[in-house]
């Protein structure tokens, strides 16, 4: 079997058809996707079976009780069977040639790892307003091989295709002690192990933003990064390479430099403006740091805007 596409699911009624329909349309037929539910409360899992009477490459497993993603993604990698893993957000969805694109190049150069550009869209609407890589200022024109410094200085969010048997040889799991990052830190990991890792100048991934979604509770996920940047940091596996480490002290700070910004307008967002005040009154570098991001988020409201309408 070539692929085995890993689906965590919790409580997506509302996404999980579109999600499995983009995977099970795909122009690579041979694959089997595995679907983790972690317990929903929802018509999550009765959707997944109506799906799964009708194509037999669908397997559910339910786990015994909430357990977070990681968890369930680990489940997933246990089970696959396939040449690759490739891991789908249970809200997002995948452009009908992705599997095909990612495994022909995994294949031409014989990569470990594979990851695609992914296009940004928000909850309810039609039109992508963005990449993730041209969001982040990465431009590339051809299959370019990238390393773990690249990885953490382009603060790369990633949805790979990964060789199988390259997750087992060298026991790379998620950390099921993370609520946030879990998935960068094994794709560091997988970098550090030496994974022949390449980039694509396209996006085959639809990456949905949705209220409620993790990626939205951004003081929750700054915390724990930099929580966990501090402890790679410590560790001499992570910082061995002069090059890893100096970007893992980038990061450190660009994650304080965010906390400082959201403590900042997160207030402000929820028309808290005395409280917003008293953030800059007790750290005025963070003026600073807003003026350094308002051209950036100037830029991305008003193109948002203008695709959403």
């Amino acid at each position: 079997m070539k692929v085995t596409v890993v689906i965590p699911t919790y409580n997506v009624e509302n996404y999980i058809v579109q999600c499995l329909k983009s995977v099970l349309n795909q122009s690579l037929t041979d694959f089997e996707i595995i679907v983790i539910d972690d317990v929903s409360s929802d018509r999550t899992v009765e959707l997944i079976k109506t799906l799964a009477e009708k194509d037999p490459r669908i397997k559910l497993l339910i786990n015994k009780k909430n357990s977070g993603p990681a968890h369930s993604r680990n489940r997933g990698i246990k089970e696959a069977a396939g040449d690759y893993v490739a891991f789908l957000d249970s809200d997002d969805w995948w452009d009908h040639d992705r599997l095909n694109e990612m495994v022909g190049i995994a294949e031409k150069f014989d990569a470990e790892m594979v990851c695609d550009d992914q296009m940004l869209i928000d909850d309810n609407k039609t039109v992508p307003w963005g990449t993730v890589f041209t969001n982040g200022g990465l431009i590339i024109a051809e299959p370019t091989k990238f390393s773990a410094a690249d990885f953490i200085n382009n603060n790369m969010g990633l949805k790979p295709l990964l060789k199988t048997n390259f997750l087992h040889r060298n026991n790379i799991l998620f950390n099921e002690d993370l609520r946030y990052g879990e998935d960068y830190l094994l794709f560091l990991d997988c970098l550090l192990h030496r994974a022949d890792a390449y980039l694509l100048p396209v996006a085959y991934y639809y990456y949905r933003a949705r209220e409620g979604s993790l990626v939205t509770n951004n003081m929750k996920l700054l915390e724990q990064t930099l929580q966990t940047t501090e402890k790679l940091l410590r560790d001499p596996f992570y910082v061995n390479d002069t090059s890893v480490k100096e970007a893992l002290k980038k990061r450190k700070k660009d994650i304080k430099e965010a906390i400082k910004y959201y403590k900042f307008m997160q207030p402000i967002k929820d028309g808290k403006t005395t409280e917003g005040i008293g953030q800059l009154i007790k750290s005025p570098a963070t003026l600073l740091i807003f003026a350094r991001r308002l051209p950036k988020i100037f830029k991305n409201r008003v193109y948002r805007k203008m695709k959403n309408r």
